[in-house]
Parts: C-alpha cells; sequence; structure tokens
C-alpha cells in the first residue's frame, strides 16, 4: 500500500473517531454536594396603616444581588388604635439609598429623635449627622446616636410602586412610604430617653 494511503487512512480514522466524540452524548452537569449557605428569611416590612413603633437598631445594608446599599430601620411595634400590628411584633424598615430614599431614611430619624418639623430639625442637625451617625458613621453626633434607641415615633404607612426585580417583573411586594409623628416626651409611652436637642 502506498505512503499516501496509509496517510488517508490514518486521517480518516483521525476524523471518525473525532466525529464520534463531538457527537457523544454530553455529561451532565455535576450535581452539588450541598444546597449552598441557608439565607435567613427577609426581613418582614410592616403593614399599611397608622403605627407606633419604638426604635431598635439601624444599619446600613447591601443586596450583593442588585448592587444597591440601604438604610435599615428596626422597629418594635407598640399597641395602637388601628393599627394592623401586635405589640411586639418586629419589622424592618428599608430606604434605598436614592436621593428619595435618603430623605425618607433622615425624616424616619428626625421623627424617633423627636422632630416632626422639618425646619426645627434642621436647625438642631443643619449637617444632617444624626442619621449617619445613627448607621455607625464617626461624626458630630455620633455621641448623640445612642438617644434613638428604644424612642418612639407614630408613623403612617402608606403604599408605593410595585417592587420588581432585575428584569423589571413584579415581585409581588411594593414599596412602603411613610409619613413620621413626633409622640411628645409627656406621653408615658415614651420612656427611654427625652427628645434629642
Amino acid at each position: 500500500m502506498p505512503m499516501n494511503d496509509k496517510n488517508k487512512f490514518a486521517n480518516k480514522g483521525a476524523s471518525a473517531g473525532a466525529a464520534a466524540a463531538k457527537g457523544a452524548a454530553k455529561k451532565p452537569p455535576a450535581k452539588p454536594k450541598g444546597f449552598g449557605e441557608l439565607k435567613p428569611p427577609r426581613d418582614p416590612m410592616p403593614e399599611i396603616g397608622p403605627s407606633r413603633f419604638r426604635f431598635v437598631s439601624a444599619e446600613e445594608g447591601f443586596n450583593p444581588g442588585t448592587n444597591a446599599t440601604s438604610y435599615k430601620v428596626k422597629v418594635e411595634a407598640l399597641d395602637l388604635d388601628g393599627s394592623p400590628h401586635t405589640a411586639g411584633d418586629c419589622f424592618t424598615l428599608v430606604f434605598m439609598d436614592t436621593a428619595p430614599g435618603k430623605k425618607d431614611f433622615q425624616l424616619c430619624i428626625a421623627g424617633f429623635a423627636g422632630y416632626e418639623d422639618v425646619e426645627e430639625y434642621n436647625a438642631f442637625d443643619p449637617a444632617g449627622e444624626l442619621p449617619g451617625a445613627a448607621i455607625g458613621w464617626d461624626n458630630g453626633m455620633t455621641p448623640r446616636a445612642e438617644e434613638l434607641i428604644g424612642r418612639i415615633a407614630d408613623v403612617k404607612v402608606s403604599r408605593g410602586g410595585d417592587c420588581k426585580d432585575k428584569e423589571g417583573n413584579p415581585t409581588g411586594d411594593f414599596y412602603r412610604r411613610y409619613q413620621w409623628f413626633q409622640v411628645p416626651d409627656e406621653d408615658e409611652a415614651q420612656d427611654a430617653h427625652p427628645r434629642i436637642e
């Protein structure tokens, strides 16, 4: 057999083997060995209607899935006529790191500090440092931030727009809007610290 024919045969065999391997059924993907880290349940959000909340804590949050920063305020519900909540229910109020979200977070902190009037609050905290101090930023209001813990504020929760996932589909949840009202120091429920001044 001439040398060229031998090479032809060898090439045909190699091509046939490659084609067979290419056409062979692909292996299923490897199965994970575990389900991954167990994620905690989502923070409960308050229902629509009037409520009275006690300030528990505040923190800066970050969602790696959406690459979004937020400000979270943990609260405990107290008894209030007409409230959809039971005393002792705990919630997390979430404010996104956007211009409207920051303003709503500032109004929330102002309400717990004992202010309902924006101009009056701005006279007390002209640089707007108390909200940052509440989430752990070091600034001129840091020593005062602890005085928020245990303070009471009334709030009217209303329905905002629908929440959407990354693809723009509704998630079934909605954004909350908050209107804050001071609870005066004379109210017997306001038993933690006096108004922050």
